[in-house]
């Protein structure tokens, strides 16, 4: 599954294997979730589109780091 959005309440789940998107909980996603991954393709959506979200992300780390390891340089 993968994570289309989030909001106050939880995270939206788009399920591979045809089912409509549901929402779980935070409080679900704390219990049920042992590991998460997050792709990032443009520091500036999170700067603009999610900033409360980027309080809570190093993007400055984040970018050192992707661009140490990547052909694809963020900048």
């Amino acid at each position: 599954m993968w994570a289309r959005d989030y909001d106050e309440e939880g995270i939206w789940l788009v399920h591979t294997w045809g089912m409509r998107d549901q929402r779980i909980t935070w409080r679900a996603a704390a219990i049920y979730l042992d590991e998460a991954h997050l792709v990032i393709d443009s520091l500036d959506y999170w700067r603009k589109k999610k900033p409360a979200a980027a309080r809570y992300l190093d993007l400055t780390g984040l970018r050192k780091a992707v661009n140490q390891v990547s052909s694809y340089r963020l900048e």
